[in-house]
């Protein structure tokens, strides 16, 4: 967050010298032209103040609120998202008119519970096709590996016999089928690493729903 939206904004800026009001334009341009959501631009404000704390720390800036203009920048928390609940129908719909591999990875996320991220950061080699369970050992956000969230989330995930199916067509599908290779590569980067996340659903999902006439195609502009 540092490295890639608040250093190209502000490296420049004297500390002492930024005003709330342009912090506060600053985030409602993102969240036009970026599409962040406002939980996201919140934590963004949090990052920005934290590195002020830890400057009155150091005693790099003055000890007062004056010196921290986070203090008086207003910023929304909640997120703006409406989930959509669908019938079986109409997720059978939505499913049919995806490809391969949009299909098994919806299908893993709604059949598992799992967070996409945890479902990119698969490897075939976490996949036990014969014990019938999933083993999350890592995440796939922003670019990085990570750790699971929690020790509930290391735990192993059931793998039903028709998830198994799809997924083992897919083993079979793709060039990317080692141990080591990520279960859902991405193809333009030869399999160096997971394909991202906001591609299923900009790319494939909410088409899919437009499609089948669950979602407008206005609406689908909007969110």
């Amino acid at each position: 967050m540092l490295r890639n939206r608040l250093l190209p904004q502000w490296r420049n800026r004297v500390a002492l010298g930024l005003e709330p009001m342009e912090v506060e334009q600053w985030l409602k341009a993102l969240k036009r032209k970026k599409g962040l959501a406002n939980p996201t631009l919140d934590k963004m404000r949090r990052v920005v103040s934290l590195v002020y704390r830890h400057s009155q720390r150091y005693g790099l800036i003055p000890r007062n609120q004056k010196s921290n203009p986070m203090r008086f920048v207003r910023c929304k928390t909640t997120s703006d998202y409406e989930a959509m609940i669908l019938t079986p129908e109409q997720a059978y719909a939505v499913l049919l008119n995806l490809r391969e591999p949009e299909r098994t990875l919806t299908l893993l996320a709604a059949g598992t519970g799992l967070r996409v991220s945890e479902c990119l950061g698969l490897q075939w080699q976490d996949v036990s096709f014969a014990e019938a369970i999933i083993q999350v050992r890592r995440t796939w956000t922003c670019g990085k590996v990570g750790w699971p969230k929690s020790k509930t989330s290391k735990g192993p995930v059931p793998l039903h016999p028709l998830l198994a199916e799809f997924m083992f067509r897919w083993k079979r599908k793709t060039p990317y089928s080692q141990p080591s290779d990520w279960v859902f590569p991405s193809l333009k980067l030869k399999g160096q690493q997971p394909r991202l996340a906001n591609m299923l659903v900009e790319d494939y999902l909410r088409p899919a729903a437009v499609k089948v006439g669950i979602l407008s195609s206005h609406r689908q502009t909007d969110r």
